[in-house]
């Protein structure tokens, strides 16, 4: 991890807004946004490097080094719990857990991850992956705008860890919401840490202020984050940014999603910056970066300086006087084996001569393994999902009235597929479907509901199960079902 300047810009990056704080010391002086409109564009960081320049400039911003904040949008993030182990271990465990995650795209991507608390003899672990060239753009603007980047975090985990770090004896799960009128991103707390980072599409639905009113975040919510929330369901809703929602729409969404209370952050309770000013609603966002360059590097995700690189080992002292027996010891195995070699000269010019005879078969033997290894690498590379994707397939039949609009299969066998229907009927006649299917069990309703206002609305379900994907996955269809093929739309 790269060491904190004292003095530094914290820069929250949207796709359309550039949201900027300036740190001295302990102390948050000049803050101030830029829209990315008028022809700029993170595809043209230089152009947006100088614009970025003029801003700093005319607010007055002499710090050369920047924290930058990546946006829940750019980000992959993945919960994990693992056994309690050293920090060692840990780094190879997350390694093997980015590989199942990100599979052959993880070399396109700087990954980090954020180690949580411990409970029950586990940990919480929160793994953060963002592409490479988004890497690049931000150092391209910032060279553009004179600024040396030292970290590159994530916008949500830093307001996220305020939350946790401001009520660290909590015994529920907490849901931190940020809304703003050009983003809004979502995030759990629980026991161990930050467990969930997502952005929410809200920007097709806003109300009059441009900013998403209740039932839109409450909606979104339903869609992005039901399998989380099921799980491990919040008991209070943190609201932070200029938000633009009443107390009416607090209320309101305290009661659609069924939680304690919903309160508004405050950023006065960033207790360890000076100068935070009543309006800095507008700038939370940046100064949570900045407020958490000020904390430990180890308990911030960095992809500018992921735990998961490789670190160059140094030699030094005893170190070095190893190194070198173990070159002279080598170096006397070479002479050795030189001259078994100039021993053996004869009997390898025999091998060779019966090499030579052997190489047509050889070679049919080598063009039967790749064959071999090319069927293979379609095998071992099929989703472990297909099996359950595939009976749950048949359990839809056919035509609109139903239709699946999300799927969650975990490692552990469970999953969570919810969806729209038309009627109630049609929806426990998918649920009789998966239950009587091979491979399933435990299939129980989570929840039916009316999807929204209006008698043509329908209704929507969660449909929780086990699946074991060993067993054939060949549908028994009840009497009530007329229908024996399906799909999902």
């Amino acid at each position: 991890m790269a060491r904190t300047p004292r003095n530094l810009l914290a820069l929250a990056l949207y796709d359309r807004r550039v949201v900027a704080a300036e740190l001295r010391g302990r102390s948050v002086g000049e803050a101030f946004t830029l829209d990315v409109t008028d022809g700029l564009s993170f595809d043209q960081p230089q152009q947006l490097g100088k614009a970025l320049a003029e801003a700093m400039a005319k607010h007055g911003v002499s710090s050369r080094h920047a924290v930058v904040g990546l946006p829940a949008r750019w980000l992959l993030t993945r919960s994990v719990n693992v056994p309690v182990t050293n920090d060692d271990t840990l780094v190879d465990m997350m390694r093997l857990q980015a590989d199942r995650a990100f599979g052959g795209g993880a070399r396109d991507m700087a990954i980090d991850y954020l180690p949580g608390g411990e409970a029950a003899g586990r940990r919480g672990v929160l793994i953060a992956a963002t592409l490479r060239r988004r890497l690049d753009q931000i150092n391209a603007m910032a060279a553009a705008a004179g600024l040396s980047v030292v970290r590159v975090t994530s916008t949500a985990a830093c307001l996220a860890g305020h939350v946790a770090a401001s009520s660290p004896s909590r015994t529920s799960t907490e849901l931190m919401l940020h809304v703003t009128a050009y983003d809004t991103e979502a995030s759990l707390v629980g026991a161990t840490g930050v467990t969930a980072i997502r952005h929410l599409a809200t920007s097709s639905s806003v109300g009059a202020t441009g900013r998403p009113d209740a039932g839109t975040l409450s909606d979104e919510l339903d869609r992005t984050m039901t399998a989380e929330m099921a799980a491990d369901p919040p008991r209070r809703v943190v609201v932070w940014g200029d938000s633009g929602l009443s107390d009416a729409n607090l209320n309101t969404l305290r009661d659609r999603l069924s939680v304690d209370a919903v309160v508004r952050g405050d950023p006065a309770s960033l207790a360890s910056l000076n100068g935070v000013a009543p309006e800095a609603n507008r700038y939370v966002d940046a100064i949570a970066v900045a407020r958490a360059a000020l904390g430990d590097a180890d308990e911030m995700i960095d992809v500018l300086h992921p735990r998961l690189a490789v670190k160059p080992k140094r030699w030094a002292g005893k170190k070095k006087r190893v190194g070198a027996i173990a070159i002279a010891g080598v170096a006397a195995i070479v002479v050795a084996m030189f001259v078994q070699h100039q021993l053996a000269t004869q009997r390898v010019a025999d091998l060779n001569q019966q090499l030579a005879r052997l190489k047509p078969d050889v070679d049919d033997a080598r063009a039967l393994v790749d064959r071999v290894r090319h069927a293979e690498g379609w095998y071992r590379s099929r989703p472990r999902a297909l099996e359950c994707l595939l009976a749950l397939t048949n359990a839809f039949p056919d035509g609109s009235k139903i239709w699946a609009t999300d799927l969650t299969f975990r490692d552990d066998h469970t999953g969570l597929v919810t969806g729209r229907c038309t009627d109630e009927r049609t929806v426990l006649e998918v649920l009789d479907r998966i239950k009587s299917a091979q491979g399933f069990s435990k299939a129980n309703l989570v929840y039916l509901r009316e999807a929204g206002r209006g008698s043509d609305a329908g209704v929507a379900f969660a449909i929780a199960f086990e699946f074991d994907e060993k067993q054939p996955t060949t549908t028994k269809t009840p009497a009530a079902v007329k229908t024996p093929q399906a799909k999902t739309r």
